[in-house]
């Protein structure tokens, strides 16, 4: 009897230790405590004003009065934020040709905060945010933590905006500037040639100065004469409105489609055609010059739009996209979205709403044999090799 008893005592141990971990997981179904989704708040990431909204409030906060004080020709008034950082506030001639107070190393680490038109100097590294609340011209070839303006906002050439800029007007971005981070206006964002990008966000972004005039539009397809499922040379399984083509295909330039297209390998776009719905490539998606497409253009790879082409959008792409010469994204009634992992952008191409490179995002410098207007520096590449 005391064999048995000592066998069954170890058996029992044994067990208990074995079931000790899956106690806890036992109770949680049993009890159920823990059955809702835990809160994630996304508005960091979804709203690209995000940071432009929370130091506005601080300045409405903290120094409102001081840069209120600024303005005309108030005397420049100083302090720190609660975080202890510090600021500057200027006004008038002080805001109009701004000399702000460097470090030994000759880097600016005082928030610049100005109540009037505010032009800073060229070759400055501004380890702090500035704010203007009119109109802000930033010097060339320099460095900026963030900018924030009321108004209008002017990014001088070769320079580098680190975190986040975002202007109540317009917002015009000089030649070689790289804008990592966000990019945003409540009016016309424009990129000149030679510039680099993460995410931009405007009604209306413009890529470029030097597109010259747009092509003129194709002729319009016969209305009479749209494209059958079976003036295809593919097996196409027709639902409803949209086309499942196997297979690689290509619409021939200057039909119309009235169908949402779903390829199953590669899908090119004639020159001039028209379709009316989407288009979706597991693969590669090529739309020629002059196309249009009224609903989205995605793909499993890449994104190529030739020059001209209109797309209501979004444009989506696994890995790159395209927008040539003079290309639309967009309407201003209806933003939409460009999304990918590196953009390569036209000059004269359009967007309006957001255009996201996950990687990067470039405007190249024209060629020698684009139409360029007449600039008073060339266009320069924007690289990492200006933060130095």
């Amino acid at each position: 009897m005391g064999v048995i008893s000592a066998v069954l005592f170890l058996l029992g141990f044994v067990l208990f230790w074995a079931l000790l971990p899956y106690l806890p997981g036992l109770r949680e179904i049993w009890q159920r405590t823990d059955i809702e989704p835990l809160r994630i708040t996304r508005r960091s990431e979804v709203d690209i004003r995000y940071f432009a909204r929370g130091f506005r409030r601080l300045i409405k906060d903290d120094v409102a009065e001081a840069v209120a004080a600024s303005r005309g020709q108030g005397e420049a008034v100083a302090g720190t934020f609660p975080r202890g950082d510090r600021w500057l506030a200027v006004g008038g001639a002080e805001a109009a040709t701004c000399i702000p107070p460097l470090d030994n190393d000759g880097v600016c680490s005082t928030a610049i905060l100005a109540g009037d038109d505010l032009h800073l100097p060229d070759d400055t590294v501004h380890v702090a945010e500035v704010y203007g609340a009119a109109g802000v011209r930033g010097g060339a070839k320099s460095v900026y933590r963030a900018l924030l303006s009321d108004g209008d906002l002017h990014v001088g050439r070769e320079s580098v905006i680190l975190r986040w800029i975002h202007a109540d007007g317009d917002l015009h971005v000089d030649t070689g500037t790289l804008l990592c981070g966000r990019a945003s206006c409540d009016r016309t964002l424009r990129l000149e040639e030679g510039c680099a990008f993460e995410r931009l966000n405007a009604p209306e972004v413009v890529f470029g100065v030097a597109g010259g005039e747009a092509p003129p539009a194709p002729p319009a397809p016969d209305q009479e004469r749209p494209l059958e499922p079976k003036d295809l040379p593919n097996k196409v399984e027709v639902t409803a409105h949209r086309w499942f083509v196997l297979g690689k295909f290509e619409i021939p330039a200057g039909r119309l489609v009235r169908a949402d297209l779903v390829g199953s390998e590669s899908v090119v776009l004639g020159p001039g055609c028209r379709v009316e719905g989407g288009v979706k490539a597991r693969q590669d998606l090529e739309i020629g010059d002059g196309a249009q497409v009224t609903s989205a253009a995605v793909a499993g790879r890449d994104v190529t739009l030739g020059e001209g082409v209109r797309v209501g959008g979004p444009v989506i792409s696994e890995r790159t996209v395209t927008l040539g010469r003079h290309c639309l994204v967009g309407s201003p009634e209806k933003p939409t979205t460009v999304t990918t992992e590196t953009i390569t952008c036209g000059s004269g191409a359009r967007c309006h709403g957001t255009v996201w490179a996950r990687e990067r995002g470039v405007l190249p410098v024209p060629t020698k044999t684009e139409k360029t207007p007449e600039t008073a520096t060339e266009p320069v590449p924007a690289t990492e090799e200006i933060l130095s």
